[in-house]
């Protein structure tokens, strides 16, 4: 049951905000100028070639994903959309175009394929989305993909009585095989350790209590260590009946090098099948 939990969901969100406090007079900011600086921060570069990761496909077990595109320019823009494997290896890569100023969708399983990640290129412009719906659920889970890559990934644990699972999945988009070191922390201290070693373009995907043997009520937040660069991982929770879900990750965050660096010896084989 634990397996089809961590297979079936998982996703991704990324967080903004702003805000500024001071003890002097406030000064109001230019509209124009805060405009200016959105349009900076969040729009993708122009002409580049960006490669954006797909952390995880979850079209089995009474799961749909939706991959959407948005397009904030007035012509067409195209992107590639590329089905991989939980092992790594790619599928059929398959060209899709969004309408100016419109959105276009892929789903699961005729677009997405049903499990693994996948892997998005383009050189436009475009915004993408990832939803995960549970059955008939009136709730969705809708978050923006980034191309953030990084050597260190803060994860919380959401810590509530009516969560019975928490896992990680995470994707090494990498041309080779990467080490990542899973550290767990309760209360100011290291809880567990573990090193999983992730092949190239494969995602590793797994509940707390078989990659570290804790439960989702004995650490606070999770850390992993990359000695690659390795897309956003994803923190997946949920409830046993599969009414409650949360979906979420955390930033890029590296650790004080006075943390110690130990494996725990727990009797878990984590580069064994990977479940997803």
């Amino acid at each position: 049951m634990m397996d089809r939990q961590i297979k079936a969901a998982a996703t991704f969100s990324l967080g903004c905000r702003f805000s500024s406090r001071s003890g002097q007079r406030a000064v109001a900011t230019p509209i124009w100028l805060l405009s200016l600086f959105s349009f900076f921060l969040f729009a993708p570069a122009f002409g580049a070639t960006r490669s954006i990761v797909v952390p995880h496909v979850a079209g089995v077990y009474g799961w749909a994903t939706t991959l959407t595109a948005f397009n904030p320019s007035t012509g067409a823009q195209s992107f590639t959309y590329t089905p991989v494997s939980d092992s790594g290896t790619a599928g059929a890569p398959g060209t899709h175009s969004g309408p100016g100023l419109g959105s276009i969708q892929l789903a699961t399983p005729a677009d997405l394929s049903d499990q693994g990640s996948g892997r998005i290129e383009t050189s436009a412009s475009l915004i993408f989305t990832l939803r995960y719906r549970y059955g008939d659920s009136l709730s969705v889970c809708d978050f923006i993909l980034s191309e953030t890559r990084s050597t260190g990934w803060l994860l919380p644990n959401p810590q509530v009585d009516w969560f019975s699972w928490v896992g990680v999945a995470f994707v090494n988009p990498n041309a080779s095989a990467a080490t990542v070191t899973v550290r767990a922390f309760r209360n100011g201290a290291l809880s567990a350790t573990q090193p999983v070693t992730v092949p190239a373009q494969a995602k590793t995907a797994s509940l707390s209590t078989s990659l570290l043997t804790l439960g989702p009520g004995d650490f606070d937040w999770i850390h992993l260590e990359s000695d690659l660069p390795i897309s956003a991982p994803l923190v997946i929770a949920g409830s046993e009946d599969q009414d409650r879900h949360l979906f979420t990750a955390g930033p890029p965050v590296a650790l004080d090098s006075s943390v110690p660096a130990v494996r725990a010896s727990f009797g878990v084989s984590p580069e064994g099948p990977v479940p997803g």
